[in-house]
This record gives C-alpha cells, sequence and structure tokens, in this order.
C-alpha cells in the first residue's frame, strides 16, 4: 500500500512538473512557470540552471568550467546576487557530462544544504538546493526524464530568441541601409534620391487633385571660401547649423533635403489649387528663408554672416505638365536651379522665380563656362587698362581689366564671364595670367620717358584666388619672375574677400604688405559692415562705389553717404578714389573734396595696352 501511495506521488509529480513545461516560448517565462510547480512540489530552497549559451561561441579551456563559460538562471531571484554561491556549485560542474547520452546526477552537501546536480545533455546542469532534509531517491530517478524534456523546451525558446534577435537584426540592418540610401549622413536631411521619391509622388498628386507645389532650390553664398579659408570642419559645421535653421519652415508633408556639397532643396507639395496663391505663398517662404539668416551664425570658435540665393519653381506648369513623371522632376529641379543661378548673377542674398526665358540663359551660361575651358589656351583674353586721374585730370594710374573676345561668342562681358569662371573655379589660372599681364606692362611703364607720372596700376583679386592656399606664393612668385617694382604695383580687393573671415584676411593681408605690396578696397560701401572692419585692414586706399557717383550733384542721400566715407578715408589716413565719374557735374561736385584720384568714362574708358602708352606719351590724345 505505501509503494502504491509513493508511486502515485512521483506520477503526480511528474504530471505536474511535465504540464508546467512549454506554456511559453520566452525562456524566463517559462522556466519560472516550471521552477514555481518544482518548489512547491519537492519543497526546494533554491533552483539554479546553468546552460550553454545557443548564438556564442567559447574559447575557454572546457575542463576549467566557470560561471562565465555558461548563461545563469536561478530562481527564487533574490539569490541571483549570490555570487559566492555560483562559484561553489560552478566548481562541481562538469563539462564532459555534458557529452554523455545520459543524464548524471552528483549529490552535495554543505551544511544545512543538500544540492542535487543534474547533468542534462548537451544542454547544462539543474541544481535543486534543499534544506535539512533529503528528497527521496525515487523521486530523484524520476527526475531526468522531466529535465530532458525540460531541457527541449528551452532549447526551442532559446532557438525562438535567436530568431527573434536575428529578425530584429535584419529590421535594423534593413532600417539602416535605408537610411544609407535616402539620408545625408552630415546633416541627417533627406538626400537626392529621397528628395526625387517625394517629387515624383507630388508630381503624381498635383495633377490628379489639380494642385500646385513650389520647390527652392537654396544655395549658400561664398561657401568655397568659408571651406578653403576656415577649413572643411568649419564648413561641416556652418552646413549643420544652416540645416538646423532652414527646418524651422518645414511643415509636415514638406521635405528639406541636402542634394549637394552647400545645395539644399525645399519641396513644398500641394500648396493649393489656384496658382496665384501658390506662387504668393511660395514668395512669403522666400523671404522667410532669407531672414532666417540675415543674422549671423555662432559656430563653435567662429560666427559666421552668410547669404542665400534662391531658385523658385511653381509646378506643374506648362513646361512639365505633359512629361511624364521623371522627366518633369529633372525639369522641375533644373528650372529652379536656373533660376537660383539667376540670384547668384544679380549680386545674391534673395531669390528669383524660374521664367521661360531664363533657360536661353543658362544654356548662354553653359556654353560661355564650356568656351572658357579654352579660352586662356587660345590667347583670348586681353588687358585693357582704364586710366585712373587725379582731381584736375591728370594721370596717376591705371586699372587693369580683362576682356575676352571669344571667336565663337564674340565680345563676352566680364558681368557674364566672370561670375562663371568665379564658381567653375577657372578664375584661379585666369588671375594669374592678368596678374603676369600687368607686370609685364608695369616693366614697359617704366621704360617709358613719362613713366613716373603712372603711381600705380591696380589689379583686381577675385575671392576665389584670395582664398587659394597658395596665394601669397604665386603672387611672390609672378613678380620674381617678372622683378615687378612692387610700388607701381596695387591689388583690389572686394568686401566680400574680407566680410567672411576678417582675422584670416586681415594676417593675409598684411604678410604681403610686410612684402611690399599694397591693397585697396574696391566697391566700397556697396556691401555691409564696412565701417566694422575697415579700421583693421592694412590698407593703402579706399575706392567708393559707383552706385554713390551717379546722379550725387542732386541726389542727396548719396552725397551725404559719399562725404561720411571721405571723411572716414581722412580719418583712416587712407586714400579716396571715386569710381564711375561719367559727368561734368559729378566732376565739379569733388572739385574741393579732399579725394586722391577719379576714375570714370567722362575721363578715360578702358584701352588696349597699346593706347594706354600713346596716352601717356601724348596725354593730349585723352
Amino acid at each position: 500500500m505505501e509503494q502504491i501511495k509513493q508511486t502515485l506521488q512521483i506520477v503526480s509529480i511528474q504530471h505536474e512538473l511535465a504540464m508546467s513545461i512549454g506554456k511559453s516560448l520566452h525562456l524566463e517565462s517559462m522556466l519560472t512557470n516550471f521552477f514555481t510547480t518544482a518548489q512547491r512540489r519537492l519543497s526546494l530552497n533554491t533552483i539554479y540552471l546553468f546552460y550553454k549559451p545557443t548564438n556564442v561561441e567559447h574559447e575557454s579551456d572546457p575542463s576549467q568550467p566557470n560561471k562565465q563559460d555558461y548563461s545563469y538562471l536561478c530562481f527564487p531571484k533574490q539569490h541571483e546576487s549570490d555570487t559566492e554561491q555560483q562559484g561553489y556549485l560552478a566548481q562541481y560542474l562538469q563539462p564532459s557530462a555534458l557529452s554523455d547520452q545520459t543524464s548524471t546526477l552528483q549529490t552535495i552537501e554543505n551544511k544545512d544544504k543538500l544540492f542535487y546536480i543534474f547533468s542534462i545533455p548537451t544542454f547544462g546542469w539543474i541544481i535543486l538546493a534543499r534544506l535539512h532534509s533529503a528528497i527521496e531517491p525515487a523521486i530523484l530517478s524520476a527526475l531526468p526524464p522531466i529535465f530532458s524534456r525540460l531541457a527541449i523546451s528551452c532549447l526551442a525558446c532559446l532557438e525562438h530568441r535567436d530568431l527573434l534577435i536575428e529578425v530584429e537584426a535584419r529590421k535594423a540592418a534593413e532600417k539602416m541601409i535605408t537610411r544609407q540610401i535616402y539620408t545625408d549622413t552630415l546633416t541627417n536631411l533627406p538626400n537626392r534620391k529621397l528628395l526625387s521619391v517625394n517629387l515624383n509622388k507630388a508630381i503624381g498628386t498635383a495633377k490628379r487633385n489639380s494642385n500646385f507645389g513650389a520647390l527652392f532650390f537654396i544655395d549658400l553664398d561664398r561657401f568655397k571660401i568659408i571651406n578653403d579659408t576656415m577649413g572643411h570642419g568649419v564648413g561641416d559645421e556652418l552646413l549643420v547649423a544652416l540645416a538646423v535653421l532652414l527646418k524651422q519652415c518645414i511643415s509636415e508633408g514638406e521635405t528639406l533635403a541636402r542634394v549637394g556639397g552647400d545645395e539644399f532643396i525645399l519641396l513644398m507639395p500641394n500648396i493649393s489649387q489656384d496658382e496665384t496663391k501658390t506662387i504668393t505663398r511660395a514668395h512669403s517662404i522666400a523671404e522667410e528663408l532669407i531672414k532666417l539668416v540675415s543674422q549671423p551664425i555662432k559656430l563653435t570658435d567662429h560666427t559666421i554672416y552668410i547669404t542665400l540665393s534662391i531658385g523658385v519653381c511653381v509646378f506643374p506648369n506648362q513646361q512639365t505638365h505633359t512629361l511624364p513623371v521623371q522627366q518633369a522632376s529633372d525639369a522641375i529641379i533644373k528650372n529652379a536651379d536656373i533660376a537660383m543661378y539667376r540670384t547668384k548673377h544679380n549680386n545674391r542674398n534673395g531669390f528669383h522665380f524660374f521664367e521661360n526665358a531664363m533657360e536661353t540663359n543658362a544654356i548662354q551660361r553653359a556654353n560661355i563656362e564650356k568656351q572658357l575651358h579654352v579660352a586662356l589656351q587660345e590667347k583670348q583674353f586681353e588687358l585693357y587698362y582704364q586710366p585712373i586721374v587725379h582731381p584736375d585730370g591728370a594721370l596717376t594710374g591705371a586699372e587693369a581689366l580683362v576682356r575676352w573676345n571669344s571667336p565663337s561668342l564674340g565680345m563676352v562681358s566680364p558681368a557674364e564671364f566672370i561670375p562663371i569662371a568665379e564658381e567653375s573655379g577657372q578664375i584661379i589660372d585666369i588671375s594669374q595670367w592678368i596678374l603676369a599681364e600687368a607686370c609685364q606692362f608695369i616693366n614697359q611703364l617704366v621704360s617709358m620717358p613719362n613713366a613716373t607720372n603712372i603711381d600705380y596700376v591696380s589689379v583686381n583679386i577675385s575671392p576665389r584666388q584670395f582664398c587659394h592656399p597658395h596665394f601669397i606664393q604665386q603672387l611672390q612668385s609672378t613678380v620674381n619672375q617678372y622683378q615687378t617694382d612692387l610700388s607701381r604695383l596695387r591689388l583690389e580687393i572686394t568686401e566680400g574677400v574680407a566680410i567672411d573671415d576678417i582675422e584670416t584676411a586681415v594676417e593675409k593681408i598684411q604678410q604681403l604688405v610686410d612684402l611690399g605690396f599694397q591693397f585697396m578696397l574696391d566697391d566700397f560701401g556697396s556691401g555691409y559692415s564696412s565701417l566694422s572692419y575697415l579700421h583693421k585692414l592694412p590698407l593703402c586706399a579706399i575706392k567708393i562705389d559707383r552706385s554713390f557717383i551717379s546722379n550725387i550733384n542732386t541726389e542727396s542721400s548719396n552725397q551725404v553717404v559719399v562725404n561720411a566715407i571721405i571723411d572716414i578715408a581722412s580719418h583712416f589716413k587712407l586714400g579716396c578714389i571715386i569710381e564711375g565719374v561719367e559727368s561734368v557735374a559729378e566732376v565739379d561736385y569733388f572739385k574741393n573734396k579732399n579725394i586722391q584720384a577719379i576714375q570714370g568714362y567722362y575721363f578715360h574708358r578702358p584701352m588696349r595696352a597699346e593706347a594706354f602708352l600713346a596716352l601717356l606719351s601724348n596725354p593730349s590724345l585723352g
């Protein structure tokens, strides 16, 4: 009878333990359910589980097991932190036992506790801890099949966990790949690919719903100069800061993308079903974008003033309405780009809406850029010299001005090709040629009898040339090559050269001044913050921008500005040169002013070198 009772007890324990296995695919949840049942039915104090992870390769010596070789679980959980107990038990674990086909049992007594260590082949160990009294041998002998079944369930849980981890890893990898494909890594904005996807959708939606949208092509002015003078690290920091600013203008459903080095595109789909309202809204947004950068941007070690050139294209329009979606998308971006370049051409810091006539100009611009590549090689450039005179009309100097007579394009205005050469980088080689030609011309002047009348020849230095890392060395090399008298050479720079990084500009100019070069500031007053840095630059003279000179005898506001600049020049002991004088009334206005010289069509237009030399020999020719 007692044996039947014991058998029933064992069967009951086996059944209840077996039924508690496999109720969850989450390992700890499943084991907690099993351990709770085992602790109650076997009157256990603690249950330990050591198992080898399925997704980790171990290089440790299998004959020296330790806690780090195996994952570890304990029930109840409050015993998990008992590292001393874990270490004590770990020394009895024999990895070789896991390769046996059958479970083994080892019993250990420590003080008032009895530990029963069951090895489960290919899996690990379950350790039962009981206080004071031992577990009956018949019950112990009935447990290995249960533990083997538990091991199978644990392995299933581990495989499920590994599968979930793999799925999550794949999702994360796919997300990262998608991010890499569609995101600009520097600014975390969408890139050109994602913009194209969103623009294609916007075009399709606009056609279906008869809506209008707008695309803004945004370019950072003079970014190349900032990169060259301050370094690419500062340039990158500026782009990130600009991205943060521009994001203030976007709403849900709109896209702000970085599509090039310093180029951003803002896509605003579905603005309105009314084209006029769409244009009005786009106009307001463009103004808001310009206003965003009206204040200096503070970076880690620099404060930078920037401006934007923006081109706007409203879509769909007659040109793109019948095109396939991808062709329409490309055309819209190209048209906005064309409008942006119109802004660049018109002194930057503003915006233009695309007009069909602009496309013709863009084709012309591309043609000019193409022809510029061969113009220098084929000697299509020529230097003209515009005389600079004393207020009484006597010659005192000349400004070297490049002219381009293209065989295919004819005479191309400097106002057209200089900005293109600046943006394309060809201005560097052109400027080197201009300087060399001017140095040779100075040598010709020195050899003439009336050369003492000419104090100097001035050469314009482009912003990109000034920012070139070898600018100083190139200047020295050229003047040394032609043994040019530096007292006869002046270099003209504009406010744009200095304003982006005044400290670097001052340092570079001072180095050249120490070598004997002289600098004049051209177009003074046309920029902003002029007075804030004028006293820092080591200049010999300033040239007042011609925009203040026209009709100065009748324009009182211009008179106030010009008179103030003359006084400022006098205060800083700078020569003051007036540009753009074209009438006798303008000449008369400056007769009694404290100025050094005058330049303008009233006295002389730009002329070839031989004409200037003839004028020097016979001033009556003027």
